[in-house]
């Protein structure tokens, strides 16, 4: 009986894809839901976390987010079955982590603690190996040694973790771990059960002067039961209904507290009783075996193969700059939201406390056998050009750095078909950029690779030319090489005179409607700085251009990278992609530009809305038929089916 049990646990993880997955909290809909999940209206819950670290607690996932920690090859499905339980017992969002390699696992913990409000070493000795004694900022939970005994865990310890969350507790320490054994150890596994111990160490903590928030016992056990019936867990203090007021500061303050975090995981199936809850917690030990046996099983049996890490470290944050790890978690939390909601994938934030670039390559190689690919965001230049690509070379999984390679597929795009517009061909243009970053010098080698043959940048120095020795760096260098073949030099007045197509991914007001008028005619202009553009689109259509986008949504033609990496991460997950080639970028810019036929193409549009749920399905034939022609696909799939279930996902969910 037991092992039919077990084998059908297996079963429904091959089923599904393992046991978890993630949800937004807030369907994506339209351009104004969109702008207040990611930006700009995202950018107010990270100012006051900047401002105040501890309201992390209340504008993002971190008030009910544990990391769940492992060890070795085959844990992924154990951390998967705790995270299922959490879940499903307690309402809390369990993270597996299955941290390998040699560095030290209590540091990667505390550079990663930002995103979590409670660790759970699972498989691990904690007190052993230091963590019970770290001190990392949030607590780390573990059954004594030698105490208990899985099931057992899972009679207690989502009660437990319930009143630390609610809590905000900085320690559990062995007293209400004692607390919560007495109150579980006379219950067979139900759903009575985690309300009665969350009660039990809610009050052992208020008595021994440990909570960091008023809320009771009782409270905190009634809210649970509730969750139990209806499947709602809402944060205690809530606000104002966020739809009450107008678009703005306040209206992104109270949406984000109103949903304590845009995303949360899932269970990818309903128990209907413990005893299944039970029989799919068992049925990891199963797993674990024949993934030892075959490792490249995981990406069958578990969440391993649909799993992105949306990886920061929070030194270029939407215009604010380096705010930190902490602060950044409200945009990585809407960036997953978007990887679901445009391409059905289980995306989470990893935000990495730390500044060394080395040390954030090290961190991410060690979580790396939880992922299927790496997205990084919002790391500075040039920083992170070597983090990029030091993981590529050490990872068997693909790495995207969208703010590079995601921004020049949509500038591509765009480009291609304002071409088209003004009656210009890609290897005549030239091209004029200001802002020469991470997303500028990405944006103007994919151009280079894709035919246009005269690119300038320019940054606050003015023009860059090999040989320049003002404020240049390695990849300032390298990308100097290969532009400005007539040695242009001056400022960007200089640089824009007699040119086709301006690209801007710089500062407000950068360009004037003289410079526009200096330019070749029926000028390009992309003035992509946020959220106010180098150059307003009626001066720029005053002083004569052909075609005009931005990076604002109130504004025809965004260019918005939301068109590009859910679809690119769909077809590179469902080709297990070693990496995104130029091959791929190129195929995917080529698929977004092909959707705007000649019949719509017009000044108003041609850059598909990034509400267009066309994208997605044909971004992610494009990459997954691109990868397999290039060599970088590991799998072999057809095209046409994966443009098919992502088109399934998008009308239907799942």
């Amino acid at each position: 009986m037991e092992q039919d049990v077990q084998t059908q646990a297996i079963g429904i993880r091959k089923r599904l894809g393992g046991l978890i997955g993630v949800r937004p909290k807030i369907p994506v809909r339209d351009n104004f839901a969109l702008s207040v999940v990611y930006t700009p209206g995202v950018a107010e819950p990270c100012r006051q976390i900047a401002e105040d670290p501890e309201r992390s607690y209340e504008y993002t996932w971190r008030w009910n987010a544990v990391g769940l920690v492992g060890s070795g090859p085959g844990m992924l499905p154990v951390l998967e079955s705790y995270a299922f339980a959490l879940k499903v017992l307690a309402g809390v969002d369990g993270v597996p982590l299955v941290v390998d390699g040699e560095r030290d696992i209590v540091e990667t913990l505390r550079a990663l603690a930002p995103a979590y409000g409670a660790y759970w070493p699972v498989g691990l000795d904690a007190e052993e190996g230091g963590l019970i004694q770290a001190d990392l900022g949030i607590p780390v939970v573990s059954p004594p040694n030698g105490a208990g005994s899985e099931l057992a865990d899972l009679s207690v310890f989502p009660g437990l973790f319930r009143a630390a969350l609610d809590l905000r507790l900085a320690e559990v320490p062995p007293r209400l771990i004692d607390a919560a054994t007495r109150a579980g150890e006379d219950e067979t596994l139900s759903f009575a059960v985690a309300p009665q111990v969350a009660h039990a160490v809610a009050d052992e903590a208020v008595e021994a002067g440990l909570a960091r928030t008023d809320v009771t016992g009782e409270q905190i056990a009634r809210r649970l039961r509730s969750y139990l019936e209806t499947g709602r867990l809402d944060p205690f203090d809530e606000c104002e209904d966020w739809l009450a007021t107008g678009p703005g500061p306040e209206q992104a303050r109270r949406f984000h507290r109103r949903l304590a975090g845009a995303l949360e995981m899932r269970p990818k199936l309903d128990p209907r009783d413990p005893a299944r809850v039970s029989g799919l917690f068992n049925g990891a030990g199963e797993t674990v075996a024949a993934i030892s046996e075959s490792p490249e099983l995981t990406d069958e049996f578990t969440c391993r193969s649909n799993m992105v890490a949306v990886v920061t470290d929070g030194s270029a944050v939407l215009g604010m700059g380096d705010i930190g790890a902490g602060a950044a978690l409200p945009v990585m939390l809407g960036k997953s939201v978007l990887f679901k909601t445009f391409g059905g994938c289980d995306a989470v934030p990893i935000c990495i406390d730390a500044d060394d670039p080395g040390e954030i390559v090290d961190i991410v190689t060690a979580i790396a056998p939880t992922f299927g690919g790496i997205n990084l965001e919002d790391i500075s230049a040039p920083r992170c050009f070597e983090i990029e690509r030091e993981l590529q070379r050490r990872l068997d999984i693909f790495v995207f750095h969208d703010d590079q390679h995601g921004t020049a597929v949509i500038t591509l795009a765009a480009l291609l078909n304002a071409a088209r517009l003004a009656g210009k061909s890609l290897d005549e243009l030239t091209v004029t950029f200001n802002g020469a970053g991470a997303a500028g010098i990405a944006v103007s080698k994919l151009l280079l690779t894709a035919g246009v043959e005269d690119v300038i940048l320019c940054d606050r120095t003015g023009a860059i030319y090999d040989g320049r020795d003002q404020n240049m760096n390695p990849a300032k260098e390298e990308i100097a090489r290969t532009t400005n073949r007539d040695r242009v030099s001056g400022g960007l007045a200089e640089a824009l005179r007699g040119r086709d197509v301006f690209i801007g991914l710089s500062v407000a007001g950068a360009v004037t409607p003289e410079m526009v008028r200096a330019m070749a005619p029926d000028p390009i202009i992309f003035a992509m700085a946020n959220p106010v553009p180098e150059i307003m689109p009626s001066q720029a259509y005053e002083a004569g251009a052909a075609a005009v986008a931005t990076g604002r949504s109130d504004f025809p033609n965004q260019v918005n990278n939301c068109l590009g990496f859910p679809g690119i991460f769909r077809g590179a997950l469902d080709v297990k992609a070693r990496a995104i080639d130029d091959p791929m970028k190129l195929a995917a810019a080529e698929a977004i530009a092909g959707l705007v036929t000649d019949d719509e193409l017009r000044r108003e549009y041609f850059v598909p809305s990034a509400m267009d749920l066309r994208v997605p399905p044909a971004v992610a034939a494009a990459i997954a038929g691109a990868a397999i022609q290039s060599g970088a696909a590991r799998a072999d799939a057809d095209p046409a089916d994966i443009a098919l279930r992502t088109r399934q996902f998008l009308y239907r969910g799942g």
